[in-house]
């Protein structure tokens, strides 16, 4: 028993009965709560890997738009980078931090989601 103040300010015992597993439902609900709010304010990064383990989607970079793991560059920045320069060596000029596996891994995405990339190309074009 451990003695805690009273009202009174005598000693009263306190009973410790049950305490652990209340602490343990409380530590477990404010684990969860901090999972989901960091989950909700994008503090945890969400990712899907996709071809090759380059490709990911990030909902708190460019929207969850697919991107190369690790950086900001998007699938489309990498597409239209080599309509631009030329296939994986231009692209390579272009955003020198990525490697060839990184660009192939891009272009190979774009053409299994060709749909998809184009509407995200179509979309900022407009926004220009």
């Amino acid at each position: 028993m451990v003695r805690g103040p009273a009202q009174d300010n005598t000693a009263r015992p306190v009973s410790l009965d049950g305490c652990k597993e209340r602490l343990d439902a409380v530590r477990s609900d404010h684990l969860a709560d901090t999972i989901l709010r960091h989950v909700t304010e994008g503090a945890v990064a969400v990712q899907r890997t996709t071809v090759d383990g380059h490709i990911v989607r990030n909902p708190g970079i460019l929207g969850g738009e697919p991107i190369v793991r690790g950086t900001r560059i998007s699938v489309r920045s990498v597409v239209l980078a080599s309509r631009e320069y030329g296939a994986t060596e231009g692209v390579i000029q272009a955003y020198p931090q990525l490697t060839a596996a990184a660009v192939d891994s891009a272009l190979t995405y774009y053409q299994a989601h060709r749909r998809e990339i184009e509407r995200y190309i179509q979309a900022n074009v407009d926004d220009d």
